[in-house]
């Protein structure tokens, strides 16, 4: 939250001029009278903020007792701190109909740190007499000390209310969900429970935004189909599985499962019928335990698949594993919870070869990592809808100041004309101000609210499918509302105090919608910047190949995203490589000499490598330079950009897009595309490659 400087009281002699300057600067650049020398702060009740509804019973309908309220928190009881989880809310009228809104308040830091805030989000319903209602939330958890508030409105009144405590039920081991009738999975526990949790959560309570599996290593289904979910629940479980999620599924007797739609068009393969094995020795010299079972058993037959066989017992395959994204899926031809599997010692290990999870996170981990720089403070300098900066501020006091020196050295003449220059004398620096700000102040900077939007998008290696990592600031320069509307893609926001001193408290309040939503603070202030973070995956289908040859560097682009990329940059071996714009919808190749093309990038800063080339007009190369160099330093600092990669970036409008706002919201927005290419290098003398 960015205020402007104040001015300064150096002199006892001039401080009841300064302070005067200090009031019209004010004037002048919107600065709120409460950050001034001996005022009182604003209360969050300033002009614009509307205070919440007191709770007042409706006539005729008892608090509490007209609608019962349910809520269930994570997978099972369990969730995750510093990440997402989902929340269900129940609502049960036991009585006439119901119109209004549902709030539920969750509170997003702690105290001490400074970085206390609150999401409420806010949903519309309609509950007729009799009736029950689910509604699915995806809340970010970072602390357990304050509960989950749940509340009722109606007419503008407080109906009904909830608090429950989350003191229970916080795991920081990796969870494993288990969709299925009868597998027991339990075995996979250890002892401690810290590293891995297997759980059993109700399909209709699963996230219906794939931030809510923040923390899941993987889901297991058995003896289901994924008909049962619904549209947006599916969508987001095959959003996270994109996104680097696990989906193992049992094979069994009963394949016509298998064989739905929704598992068909995530499996490798489809089941073609059984298979009768005499044995298991060679199963299990398969699977790399011993397995001897006295009897005869069956797998899935699968003839034709997509992806690798990573466990076979002759010609018959064990288990398969396709990518999808980031994530894969691991089709296990046999029943895991039937003779002979179902109380096999290989089960454990073989479990968790297949998933390798990775290594855990701590919960300062977890916050430290989502607690990166921001982007937000470049691109604001650098756009046109900058805060009035230092230097500007500065030559306004010496003006100002200059104004009141040469008044108070002016020594008017005797006579008629002296007498009026004389009134004149000290109303010269009262005049200056505002006829200044007024002259020049709706020039410079314009009135209203503004959103800026800085955005990173990581096309995903397989499937037309990206990451994106919003960051929205949102502020105005008068006292306007800041509700914010926006449509697909829809993200999941919180609240953030990245770059900027952090207010004791701040409420966000989050309607949810269909198509989009809309967001706003509680607190309303000029100059005054609301920091937020979202997350979200979309289609994006951008790859290109790189290829080490005798002639140079061959780079193959095939971009089906549908959006241009401008002031494109092939990073490879310490080089940098100018690409210019890559148009939409279009393939292209072309050869890249190391010495004629390539830049070194410990001789070149980005700064001067990016040009003003942009989507946006008026973008400076220093923003653009900022967001490249931070994620590229996040990069080496995770280990995440391997030398046998290389990397395509490039810049192009926000994907997020505003609906319903009117003409006085200004945008100002930048997005960074990164994508890992893989790299196969010629292995000097021999003309053979390797990746």
């Amino acid at each position: 939250m960015r205020h402007l400087p104040q001015t300064s009281r150096a002199h006892r002699a001039w401080a009841c001029r300064v302070r005067t300057g200090a009031f019209l600067l004010a004037v002048a650049t919107g600065v709120p009278a409460s950050d001034l020398p001996g005022t009182v702060p604003e209360t969050p009740g300033s002009p614009g903020t509307a205070d919440p509804p007191s709770p007042v019973a409706v006539p005729g309908m008892a608090s509490g007792a007209a609608v019962d309220i349910q809520a269930a928190l994570g997978f099972a009881g369990t969730y995750r701190l510093g990440g997402w989880s989902p929340l269900t809310v129940t609502l049960d009228n036991r009585r006439t109909d119901l119109n209004g809104h549902l709030e539920v308040r969750v509170a997003g830091g702690d105290g001490p740190d400074g970085a206390s805030f609150a999401n409420v989000h806010r949903r519309p319903f309609e509950l007729p007499g009799d009736s029950r209602k689910r509604f699915h939330f995806t809340v970010y958890m970072k602390s357990f000390s304050d509960p989950i508030d749940i509340k009722i409105f109606s007419g503008g009144r407080e109906v009904a209310g909830k608090t429950f405590d989350l003191r229970s039920g916080v795991t920081n081991a990796h969870m494993l969900l288990v969709l299925g009738r009868n597998a027991d999975l339990d075995y996979l526990n250890d002892p401690r429970g810290r590293r891995l949790r297997v759980l059993y959560p109700r399909m209709e309570r699963l996230p219906e935004h794939w931030a809510g599996y923040d923390g899941v290593g993987a889901v297991v289904v058995h003896g289901h189909s994924l008909e049962d979910l619904s549209t947006r629940q599916y969508a987001a479980l095959t959003k996270w599985l994109a996104n680097g999620g696990v989906l193992a599924v049992s094979g069994g007797p009963d394949y016509g499962l298998l064989r739905t739609g929704r598992l068909a068009r995530l499996l490798p393969g489809v089941p073609l019928g059984l298979q009768r094995l005499p044995e298991g020795n060679a199963v299990g010299a398969a699977l790399g335990m011993p397995l001897s079972v006295p009897r005869p058993f069956h797998v899935n037959l699968v003839r034709s698949f997509e992806g690798r066989v990573l466990h076979r017992t002759g010609d018959i395959p064990l288990v398969i594993a396709r990518p999808v994204g980031r994530g894969r899926v691991l089709y296990l031809t046999f029943d895991i919870s039937r003779y002979p599997f179902d109380g096999w010692t290989g089960m454990a290990p073989l479990w968790h070869r297949l998933l390798d999870l990775p290594p855990l996170q701590s919960l300062t981990e977890r916050l430290m990592e989502a607690e990166e720089s921001s982007s937000l403070p470049d691109l604001i300098q650098a756009s046109p809808l900058s805060f009035p900066g230092h230097p500007l501020l500065f030559v306004f006091i010496v003006l100002y100041l200059g104004c009141i020196a040469a008044a108070g050295h002016f020594r008017p003449s005797s006579g008629g004309l002296g007498r009026s220059a004389a009134r004149l004398r000290w109303g010269a620096p009262l005049v200056f101000a505002p006829v200044a700000f007024y002259l020049f102040g709706p020039v410079l900077y314009p009135s209203g609210p503004v959103a800026v939007i800085a955005a990173l998008i990581s096309p995903h290696p397989e499937g037309p499918l990206a990451e994106l990592r919003l960051e929205v600031g949102l502020f105005s320069t008068t006292d306007s509302p800041l509700r914010f509307e926006y449509r697909s893609p829809e993200p999941v926001f919180r609240a953030s105090s990245r770059g900027a001193p952090a207010q004791p408290s701040t409420d966000w309040r989050h309607q949810s919608a269909t198509s989009g939503g809309s967001l706003a603070p509680a607190t309303q202030g000029r100059y005054l910047l609301h920091a937020l973070e979202g997350r979200d995956v979309i289609a994006w289908d951008l790859h290109a190949s790189l290829r080490d040859e005798e002639t140079g560097l061959l780079l193959e682009i095939r971009n089906r995203s549908g959006r241009s990329l401008h002031d494109a940059w092939l990073v490879a071996d310490g080089n940098a490589y100018s690409l210019g714009s890559l148009p939409a919808d279009a393939d292209s190749a072309r050869v890249l000499d190391r010495e004629r093309d390539g830049v070194v990038l410990r001789q070149r800063s980005w700064r001067g490598l990016l040009s003003s080339e942009s989507p946006i007009p008026r973008t400076r190369p220093h923003a653009k330079a900022g967001m490249v160099e931070r994620q590229l330093a996040r990069l080496r600092e995770r280990g995440a950009w391997s030398p046998h990669e290389a990397l395509l970036l490039g810049f192009a409008p926000s994907p997020l897009r505003f609906h319903g706002v009117g003409a006085e919201w200004r945008r100002h927005e930048l997005a960074l595309v990164l994508l890992h290419i893989p790299f196969q290098r010629r292995i000097q003398d021999s003309g053979r490659f390797h990746p």
